[in-house]
């Protein structure tokens, strides 16, 4: 279940001391108006010719506070390697751990979920599809190629069941 989150927990620490392989740290706000009511840390390296992505949000709503923690590896080409996503919250606690295999056309996403809908499931990536959290990643490789006028079509796979249980959705560029 968790060994996945934990481990990249631990491997991104040595980071912080060695900042020319962070390539962003960022920490945001989330407010209504004035009043703030949660935070999120969003942190991308590259480290042993790999990217590394996490991402961590503590929010509060109705007097409960939730978090959420994503931690995704991907390959130089943004070829996904694996993924843990942890949701805790008022009365649950959701582990999500996907890990990718290399097929001829693209690969497949072993998904593990503990939890409340326990259940393993494998989903399909094609050949040149990314995690949705390599985005903005995908979007600096490619900075010099978009254009006026270029018009891309992406595979991207939510690391969030929110996307159609784990299905690689189509993602439409048009600079």
């Amino acid at each position: 279940g968790g060994i996945f989150f934990l481990a990249s927990i631990l491997n991104f620490l040595p980071s912080y001391a060695d900042p020319q392989k962070v390539l962003h740290d960022a920490w945001y706000t989330m407010q209504a108006g004035s009043t703030p009511w949660g935070y999120y840390h969003e942190f991308f390296e590259l480290r042993e010719n790999k990217y590394f992505y996490r991402y961590e949000m503590t929010k509060r709503e109705a007097n409960y506070t939730y978090n959420e923690n994503l931690g995704a590896v991907a390959l130089p080409d943004l070829t996904p390697v694996a993924f843990n996503l942890r949701k805790s919250g008022h009365t649950a606690t959701e582990i999500i751990n996907g890990n990718y295999v290399t097929a001829k056309h693209g690969g497949n996403m072993k998904i593990e979920i503990d939890g409340s809908r326990k259940k393993t499931l494998t989903r399909s990536i094609p050949k040149g599809g990314l995690l949705d959290s390599f985005f903005p990643l995908w979007i600096k490789q490619h900075w010099s190629e978009l254009k006026p006028g270029k018009k891309r079509t992406l595979q991207l796979f939510g690391e969030d069941a929110g996307y159609a249980d784990f299905k690689t959705h189509s993602t439409r560029l048009e600079v």
